[in-house]
């Protein structure tokens, strides 16, 4: 999906923030936001094929986080942010993620935050610095080192994701995986479920 408005306006609304500080960021305003998000990723490591989970709220830190890892070839994983402990580290392994990001008021005994360091995957927090109305900036910042990999068993997650990089190109190709979510399946047990949707980057 490119992040460009459809019709004439350039400065039509892309994104509407609810709350008691409600915002409306603009077509440009989050594409600025957006690649800085992926400029962030890209220096913690983020690459195409990474799946990058995120414990985050319907909110602008969702949805650039959504964005920005698609334009870096990444896979998007988005998690309820009331799971437990032992269901975001299934999640976490199932999809063999590479990076959780979380909430910016995330502390360190959080379930999800337990489960990234049980899992060995890097845990980082989304920090967006706002003035009025405009977006200025996003901060990432590491809370848990990357340790290993996540194990787990793998059902397919990992090799779709490599499918991403596996031209060896960092041009976002329209048959590239952006995410993965899990169904709650027949047997008891999530299933994963990924989709290629067509996009471009910013």
């Amino acid at each position: 999906t490119a992040l460009s408005p459809s019709h004439a306006d350039p400065n039509a609304t892309a994104v509407i923030i609810p709350g008691p500080n409600a915002q409306s960021i603009s077509y440009p305003s989050l594409a600025t936001h957006v690649a800085a998000f992926a400029r962030q990723l890209a220096h913690i490591g983020v690459r195409g094929g990474d799946v990058v989970s995120m414990s985050l709220i319907n909110s602008l830190e969702f949805t650039a986080g959504f964005f920005a890892t698609t334009s870096l070839r990444g896979v998007s994983a988005p998690l309820n942010p009331a799971y437990s402990q032992a269901e975001v580290e299934f999640y976490l392994q199932d999809t063999q993620s590479a990076v959780l990001l979380v909430a910016a008021d995330t502390t360190l005994d959080a379930p999800a935050v337990k489960a990234g360091r049980a899992c060995g995957v890097m845990v980082v927090k989304v920090v967006n610095r706002r003035n009025g109305a405009s977006v200025e900036d996003v901060k990432l910042e590491v809370m848990v080192e990357r340790t290993q990999r996540s194990g787990g068993k793998q059902q397919g997650q990992g090799m779709v994701a490599n499918a991403n990089q596996a031209d060896g190109s960092s041009q976002v190709l329209e048959q590239d995986v952006a995410l993965v979510l899990h169904t709650s399946g027949t047997t008891g047990r999530p299933k994963g479920a990924d989709r290629a949707l067509r996009r471009s980057p910013v």
